[in-house]
Protein backbone atom coordinates (compact mmCIF):
# COMPACT_ATOMS: atom_id res chain seq x y z
CA UNK A 1 0.00 0.00 0.00
CA UNK A 2 2.83 2.14 0.81
CA UNK A 3 4.30 2.12 -2.52
CA UNK A 4 0.64 2.81 -4.15
CA UNK A 5 0.55 5.73 -2.16
CA UNK A 6 4.55 7.42 -3.41
CA UNK A 7 3.41 6.63 -6.69
CA UNK A 8 0.05 8.32 -6.47
CA UNK A 9 1.97 11.25 -5.09
CA UNK A 10 4.22 11.10 -7.75
CA UNK A 11 1.25 11.46 -10.15
CA UNK A 12 0.47 14.33 -8.17
CA UNK A 13 3.39 16.54 -8.61
CA UNK A 14 3.72 15.56 -12.28
CA UNK A 15 -0.03 16.78 -12.46
CA UNK A 16 1.06 20.18 -10.34
CA UNK A 17 4.17 20.45 -12.65
CA UNK A 18 2.54 19.66 -16.02
CA UNK A 19 -1.17 21.16 -15.84
CA UNK A 20 -0.73 23.88 -13.09
CA UNK A 21 -4.58 25.25 -13.97
CA UNK A 22 -5.80 22.05 -13.93
CA UNK A 23 -7.38 22.47 -16.82
CA UNK A 24 -5.98 19.82 -19.27
CA UNK A 25 -6.08 16.51 -16.58
CA UNK A 26 -8.35 17.82 -14.13
CA UNK A 27 -6.62 15.62 -11.39
CA UNK A 28 -5.04 17.92 -8.76
CA UNK A 29 -8.57 17.50 -6.14
CA UNK A 30 -9.31 13.80 -7.69
CA UNK A 31 -5.33 12.66 -6.87
CA UNK A 32 -5.06 14.94 -3.31
CA UNK A 33 -8.54 13.29 -2.69
CA UNK A 34 -6.54 9.57 -3.52
CA UNK A 35 -3.90 10.58 -1.25
CA UNK A 36 -5.88 10.53 1.30
CA UNK A 37 -7.53 7.41 1.02
CA UNK A 38 -4.44 5.82 0.66
CA UNK A 39 -3.08 6.59 3.36
CA UNK A 40 -6.16 5.89 5.46
CA UNK A 41 -6.48 2.29 4.02
CA UNK A 42 -3.05 1.82 4.91
CA UNK A 43 -3.15 2.20 8.39
CA UNK A 44 -4.07 -0.71 10.67
CA UNK A 45 -4.91 1.81 13.55
CA UNK A 46 -6.37 4.97 13.55
CA UNK A 47 -3.63 5.76 16.31
CA UNK A 48 -1.56 8.35 15.07
CA UNK A 49 0.81 10.26 16.46
CA UNK A 50 2.30 13.79 15.09
CA UNK A 51 4.84 16.52 16.55
CA UNK A 52 3.10 19.69 17.80
CA UNK A 53 5.16 21.92 16.07
CA UNK A 54 3.90 20.04 12.73
CA UNK A 55 0.41 20.28 13.72
CA UNK A 56 0.46 24.01 14.49
CA UNK A 57 2.43 24.92 11.63
CA UNK A 58 -0.99 23.33 9.30
CA UNK A 59 -3.49 24.86 11.76
CA UNK A 60 -1.76 27.86 10.98
CA UNK A 61 -1.78 27.68 7.08
CA UNK A 62 -5.45 26.66 7.44
CA UNK A 63 -6.99 28.13 10.26
CA UNK A 64 -5.72 31.88 8.99
CA UNK A 65 -6.86 31.67 5.57
CA UNK A 66 -10.30 30.14 7.16
CA UNK A 67 -10.44 33.22 9.38
CA UNK A 68 -9.30 35.99 6.69
CA UNK A 69 -12.22 34.21 4.30
CA UNK A 70 -15.06 34.62 7.22
CA UNK A 71 -13.75 38.20 7.90
CA UNK A 72 -14.70 38.87 4.46
CA UNK A 73 -17.81 37.23 3.74
CA UNK A 74 -18.81 39.26 7.40
CA UNK A 75 -17.62 42.42 6.63
CA UNK A 76 -17.66 42.69 2.77
CA UNK A 77 -19.38 39.91 1.04
CA UNK A 78 -19.76 41.43 -2.15
CA UNK A 79 -18.35 39.54 -5.73
CA UNK A 80 -16.44 38.57 -7.07
CA UNK A 81 -14.31 37.39 -4.67
CA UNK A 82 -10.73 35.01 -5.19
CA UNK A 83 -10.57 33.82 -1.68
CA UNK A 84 -12.08 29.83 -2.36
CA UNK A 85 -10.31 29.36 -4.84
CA UNK A 86 -6.76 30.29 -3.24
CA UNK A 87 -7.76 28.59 -0.06
CA UNK A 88 -7.36 25.16 -2.12
CA UNK A 89 -4.12 25.95 -1.83
CA UNK A 90 -3.61 25.93 1.03
CA UNK A 91 -5.31 22.40 1.67
CA UNK A 92 -2.55 21.34 0.16
CA UNK A 93 -0.42 21.82 3.44
CA UNK A 94 -2.39 19.51 5.05
CA UNK A 95 -0.17 16.42 3.09
CA UNK A 96 2.38 16.99 5.39
CA UNK A 97 0.89 14.86 7.50
CA UNK A 98 0.88 11.90 5.43
CA UNK A 99 4.86 12.52 3.95
CA UNK A 100 5.68 12.49 7.52
CA UNK A 101 3.50 9.73 8.98
CA UNK A 102 4.95 7.75 6.05
CA UNK A 103 8.82 8.99 5.78
CA UNK A 104 8.54 9.67 2.46
CA UNK A 105 10.92 12.00 0.64
CA UNK A 106 9.25 13.05 -2.49
CA UNK A 107 12.60 15.61 -3.40
CA UNK A 108 14.00 12.83 -5.82
CA UNK A 109 10.85 12.34 -7.34
CA UNK A 110 10.13 15.82 -7.76
CA UNK A 111 13.61 16.62 -9.43
CA UNK A 112 13.01 13.67 -11.69
CA UNK A 113 9.71 15.35 -12.78
CA UNK A 114 10.86 18.70 -13.42
CA UNK A 115 13.92 17.28 -15.33
CA UNK A 116 11.68 16.09 -17.76
CA UNK A 117 9.64 19.65 -17.57
CA UNK A 118 13.59 21.52 -18.52
CA UNK A 119 13.75 18.56 -21.53
CA UNK A 120 10.10 19.69 -22.65
CA UNK A 121 11.37 23.44 -22.21
CA UNK A 122 14.33 22.44 -24.67
CA UNK A 123 12.29 20.66 -26.62
CA UNK A 124 9.50 23.52 -27.58
CA UNK A 125 12.42 25.61 -27.71
CA UNK A 126 14.24 23.14 -30.76
CA UNK A 127 10.75 22.71 -32.39
CA UNK A 128 10.24 26.19 -32.80
CA UNK A 129 13.89 26.87 -33.69
CA UNK A 130 13.20 24.42 -36.59
CA UNK A 131 10.23 24.70 -37.25
CA UNK A 132 8.89 28.67 -37.13
CA UNK A 133 5.23 27.35 -38.55
CA UNK A 134 4.67 25.33 -35.67
CA UNK A 135 4.29 28.54 -33.25
CA UNK A 136 0.82 29.81 -33.36
CA UNK A 137 -0.64 26.37 -32.79
CA UNK A 138 2.12 25.67 -29.73
CA UNK A 139 1.37 29.07 -28.47
CA UNK A 140 -2.39 28.29 -28.54
CA UNK A 141 -1.78 25.05 -26.23
CA UNK A 142 -0.26 26.96 -23.91
CA UNK A 143 -2.19 29.91 -23.26
CA UNK A 144 -5.13 27.74 -23.70
CA UNK A 145 -4.30 25.27 -21.04
CA UNK A 146 -2.24 27.53 -18.58
CA UNK A 147 1.06 25.70 -19.14
CA UNK A 148 3.02 28.39 -20.71
CA UNK A 149 3.71 31.55 -22.61
CA UNK A 150 6.10 31.45 -25.39
CA UNK A 151 7.30 34.65 -27.35
CA UNK A 152 9.52 37.05 -27.38
CA UNK A 153 10.37 39.43 -24.16
CA UNK A 154 10.85 43.16 -24.96
CA UNK A 155 12.87 44.67 -22.09
CA UNK A 156 14.09 47.73 -24.08
CA UNK A 157 14.68 49.08 -27.67
CA UNK A 158 18.52 47.46 -28.13
CA UNK A 159 17.33 43.88 -25.73
CA UNK A 160 14.77 41.50 -27.03
CA UNK A 161 15.13 38.23 -25.31
CA UNK A 162 12.88 34.88 -27.36
CA UNK A 163 11.46 33.29 -23.76
CA UNK A 164 9.87 29.53 -23.54
CA UNK A 165 8.45 30.77 -20.00
CA UNK A 166 6.15 27.31 -18.68
CA UNK A 167 4.58 28.37 -15.62
CA UNK A 168 5.96 26.09 -13.38
CA UNK A 169 9.78 26.85 -14.26
CA UNK A 170 10.91 28.57 -11.20
CA UNK A 171 10.40 25.17 -9.37
CA UNK A 172 13.56 24.18 -11.44
CA UNK A 173 15.39 25.31 -8.81
CA UNK A 174 15.00 22.94 -6.59
CA UNK A 175 15.87 19.91 -9.57
CA UNK A 176 19.33 22.52 -9.80
CA UNK A 177 20.22 22.22 -6.16
CA UNK A 178 19.53 18.24 -5.87
CA UNK A 179 21.49 17.42 -8.90
CA UNK A 180 24.58 19.92 -8.16
CA UNK A 181 24.59 17.43 -4.89
CA UNK A 182 24.55 14.09 -7.20
CA UNK A 183 27.03 15.91 -9.71
CA UNK A 184 29.55 16.69 -6.52
CA UNK A 185 29.51 13.71 -4.96
CA UNK A 186 29.13 10.78 -7.20
CA UNK A 187 31.24 12.65 -10.40
CA UNK A 188 28.68 10.74 -12.43
CA UNK A 189 27.91 12.34 -16.14
CA UNK A 190 24.81 11.61 -16.02
CA UNK A 191 24.29 14.05 -13.20
CA UNK A 192 25.96 16.47 -14.51
CA UNK A 193 24.21 16.54 -17.47
CA UNK A 194 21.02 16.53 -15.84
CA UNK A 195 22.36 19.49 -14.04
CA UNK A 196 23.24 21.46 -17.29
CA UNK A 197 20.27 20.68 -19.05
CA UNK A 198 18.49 22.02 -15.61
CA UNK A 199 20.42 25.17 -15.79
CA UNK A 200 19.81 25.67 -19.13
CA UNK A 201 15.89 25.24 -19.40
CA UNK A 202 14.95 27.52 -16.29
CA UNK A 203 17.73 30.23 -18.17
CA UNK A 204 15.77 30.22 -21.36
CA UNK A 205 12.60 30.39 -19.60
CA UNK A 206 13.38 34.39 -20.06
CA UNK A 207 11.94 35.75 -16.88
CA UNK A 208 14.84 37.80 -15.26
CA UNK A 209 14.12 35.62 -12.15
CA UNK A 210 14.61 32.67 -13.70
CA UNK A 211 18.00 33.87 -15.64
CA UNK A 212 19.55 35.35 -12.34
CA UNK A 213 18.48 32.06 -9.84
CA UNK A 214 19.83 29.79 -12.87
CA UNK A 215 23.27 31.39 -12.82
CA UNK A 216 23.51 32.43 -8.84
CA UNK A 217 22.44 29.05 -7.58
CA UNK A 218 25.17 26.91 -9.15
CA UNK A 219 27.49 29.45 -7.99
CA UNK A 220 26.63 29.67 -4.22
CA UNK A 221 26.33 25.95 -4.33
CA UNK A 222 30.08 25.57 -5.89
CA UNK A 223 31.33 28.20 -2.81
CA UNK A 224 29.38 25.93 -0.13
CA UNK A 225 30.68 22.62 -1.75
CA UNK A 226 34.21 23.98 -2.63
CA UNK A 227 36.76 23.06 0.38
CA UNK A 228 38.97 26.56 -0.01
CA UNK A 229 35.72 28.42 -0.04
CA UNK A 230 37.94 31.65 0.33
CA UNK A 231 39.88 31.40 -2.95
CA UNK A 232 36.81 30.12 -4.36
CA UNK A 233 34.73 32.93 -3.50
CA UNK A 234 37.21 35.26 -4.48
CA UNK A 235 37.31 33.74 -7.72
CA UNK A 236 33.60 33.41 -8.14
CA UNK A 237 33.05 37.55 -6.99
CA UNK A 238 35.74 38.46 -9.12
CA UNK A 239 34.34 36.65 -12.47
CA UNK A 240 30.66 37.85 -11.33
CA UNK A 241 32.00 41.07 -11.09
CA UNK A 242 33.70 41.27 -14.37
CA UNK A 243 30.69 39.83 -16.10
CA UNK A 244 28.54 42.71 -14.74
CA UNK A 245 30.75 44.89 -15.82
CA UNK A 246 30.94 43.56 -19.30
CA UNK A 247 27.12 42.76 -19.54
CA UNK A 248 26.43 46.08 -18.12
CA UNK A 249 24.20 47.74 -21.00
CA UNK A 250 21.84 44.28 -21.05
CA UNK A 251 21.98 44.44 -16.96
CA UNK A 252 20.97 48.06 -17.15
CA UNK A 253 17.54 47.16 -19.48
CA UNK A 254 17.04 44.62 -17.63
CA UNK A 255 16.65 46.65 -14.06
CA UNK A 256 15.72 49.97 -15.92
CA UNK A 257 12.53 51.67 -14.22
CA UNK A 258 11.28 52.45 -17.00
CA UNK A 259 11.07 48.85 -18.80
CA UNK A 260 7.35 47.74 -18.73
CA UNK A 261 7.37 45.04 -16.09
CA UNK A 262 9.75 47.05 -13.88
CA UNK A 263 7.54 50.17 -14.15
CA UNK A 264 4.30 48.06 -13.10
CA UNK A 265 5.83 46.69 -9.91
CA UNK A 266 7.23 50.26 -9.21
CA UNK A 267 3.90 51.37 -9.55
CA UNK A 268 2.31 49.20 -7.38
CA UNK A 269 4.02 50.10 -4.17
CA UNK A 270 2.14 53.11 -4.99
CA UNK A 271 -1.03 51.09 -4.33
CA UNK A 272 0.17 49.51 -1.75
CA UNK A 273 0.77 52.94 0.31
CA UNK A 274 -2.51 53.41 -0.10
CA UNK A 275 -3.87 50.16 0.41
CA UNK A 276 -1.78 50.21 4.28
CA UNK A 277 -2.93 54.14 4.99
CA UNK A 278 -6.18 52.36 5.95
CA UNK A 279 -5.42 51.15 9.52
CA UNK A 280 -8.11 48.84 9.27
CA UNK A 281 -6.54 47.21 6.62
CA UNK A 282 -3.55 47.23 7.72
CA UNK A 283 -4.39 45.31 11.25
CA UNK A 284 -6.98 42.97 9.52
CA UNK A 285 -6.12 43.31 5.97
CA UNK A 286 -8.72 43.16 3.25
CA UNK A 287 -9.66 39.35 3.24
CA UNK A 288 -8.00 36.59 1.25
CA UNK A 289 -8.83 36.73 -2.40
CA UNK A 290 -10.68 40.21 -1.62
CA UNK A 291 -10.26 42.14 -5.22
CA UNK A 292 -9.00 45.20 -5.96
CA UNK A 293 -9.07 47.99 -8.87
CA UNK A 294 -4.94 48.32 -9.42
CA UNK A 295 -4.48 51.86 -10.24
CA UNK A 296 -0.49 50.99 -11.44
CA UNK A 297 -1.78 48.60 -14.39
CA UNK A 298 -5.80 49.01 -14.32
CA UNK A 299 -6.81 45.50 -13.51
CA UNK A 300 -9.48 44.73 -11.59
CA UNK A 301 -8.29 41.77 -10.08
CA UNK A 302 -7.55 39.62 -6.64
CA UNK A 303 -3.82 39.08 -6.45
CA UNK A 304 -0.63 41.10 -7.97
CA UNK A 305 2.86 40.52 -8.71
CA UNK A 306 4.24 41.13 -5.26
CA UNK A 307 3.70 38.05 -3.14
CA UNK A 308 4.95 39.36 0.89
CA UNK A 309 2.31 42.66 0.45
CA UNK A 310 -0.15 40.75 -0.86
CA UNK A 311 0.03 38.77 2.32
CA UNK A 312 -0.48 41.51 4.41
CA UNK A 313 -2.95 42.88 2.18
CA UNK A 314 -4.94 39.42 2.22
CA UNK A 315 -4.01 38.93 6.46
CA UNK A 316 -3.22 42.09 8.41
CA UNK A 317 0.17 43.13 9.76
CA UNK A 318 0.00 40.19 12.57
CA UNK A 319 -1.32 37.43 10.88
CA UNK A 320 0.83 38.40 8.33
CA UNK A 321 3.73 38.32 9.98
CA UNK A 322 3.10 34.61 11.40
CA UNK A 323 2.67 33.56 7.78
CA UNK A 324 6.04 34.60 6.65
CA UNK A 325 7.62 33.55 9.52
CA UNK A 326 6.81 29.84 9.21
CA UNK A 327 7.41 30.16 5.27
CA UNK A 328 11.16 31.24 6.49
CA UNK A 329 10.61 28.57 9.27
CA UNK A 330 12.69 25.96 6.98
CA UNK A 331 15.65 28.17 5.78
CA UNK A 332 15.74 29.42 9.51
CA UNK A 333 16.30 25.62 10.65
CA UNK A 334 18.70 24.89 8.17
CA UNK A 335 21.00 27.63 9.28
CA UNK A 336 20.72 26.57 13.00
CA UNK A 337 21.29 22.56 12.04
CA UNK A 338 23.80 23.64 9.12
CA UNK A 339 26.27 20.96 10.18
CA UNK A 340 24.05 17.77 10.66
CA UNK A 341 21.20 18.44 8.45
CA UNK A 342 22.02 16.86 5.21
CA UNK A 343 19.59 18.43 2.98
CA UNK A 344 20.87 22.00 3.35
CA UNK A 345 21.45 22.48 -1.28
CA UNK A 346 17.94 22.19 -1.61
CA UNK A 347 16.65 24.54 1.49
CA UNK A 348 19.51 27.13 -0.40
CA UNK A 349 17.29 26.44 -3.32
CA UNK A 350 14.19 27.23 -1.45
CA UNK A 351 15.66 30.04 0.25
CA UNK A 352 16.46 31.61 -3.23
CA UNK A 353 12.77 30.81 -4.42
CA UNK A 354 11.26 32.23 -1.90
CA UNK A 355 13.60 35.70 -3.27
CA UNK A 356 11.61 35.11 -6.24
CA UNK A 357 8.30 34.99 -5.04
CA UNK A 358 8.57 38.33 -3.94
CA UNK A 359 7.88 40.01 -7.08
CA UNK A 360 6.06 36.68 -8.60
CA UNK A 361 2.67 34.94 -7.03
CA UNK A 362 4.56 31.77 -6.94
CA UNK A 363 4.18 30.79 -3.40
CA UNK A 364 0.77 30.19 -2.66
CA UNK A 365 0.26 27.85 -5.52
CA UNK A 366 -0.91 23.89 -5.53
CA UNK A 367 3.02 23.00 -6.58
CA UNK A 368 4.18 26.29 -4.11
CA UNK A 369 2.69 24.96 -1.10
CA UNK A 370 3.26 21.28 -1.99
CA UNK A 371 6.99 21.56 -2.10
CA UNK A 372 6.58 23.88 1.61
CA UNK A 373 4.99 20.87 2.30
CA UNK A 374 7.72 18.61 1.15
CA UNK A 375 10.68 20.40 2.67
CA UNK A 376 8.86 20.37 6.10
CA UNK A 377 8.26 16.98 6.50
CA UNK A 378 12.06 16.25 5.32
CA UNK A 379 13.04 18.47 8.28
CA UNK A 380 10.68 16.91 10.69
CA UNK A 381 11.32 13.09 9.38
CA UNK A 382 15.01 14.25 10.44
CA UNK A 383 14.21 16.01 13.58
CA UNK A 384 12.27 12.48 14.28
CA UNK A 385 15.29 10.04 13.30
CA UNK A 386 17.11 12.56 15.96
CA UNK A 387 15.03 11.13 18.61
CA UNK A 388 14.44 7.42 18.21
Amino acid sequence: MNYILKYCFIVFLFSCIFDPADKLFGLKVPLFILCWIIFFLSKKSIKISFPSDLINIILIFISIPILSISYYLIFNGTEPFGGFSLFKSFLFISLLLILFNKKIDLIPYLSRILSLLSFSIVLVYLIILINPISFGSIYEFGLNYGIFHIGQRVYSDNLKLWSIFFVTSPMIIIAIAYYFDLAYKSRNFKNYLLLAINIFAMFIAGTRNNMLMSILLPLILFIIYSKNKKLVSLMVFSSFLAGTIFLADIIGDLLSSEEESNQTKLSLLKDYDEIFSDPKVLFFGEGLGAYRKWKSNGRFYFTSELTYFEIFRYFGVFFGLIVVYFMFYPVLYAYKNRINFNQKNILIAYFLYLIMSFSNPLFFSSLGMLIFSIILANIFIYKSSLKA
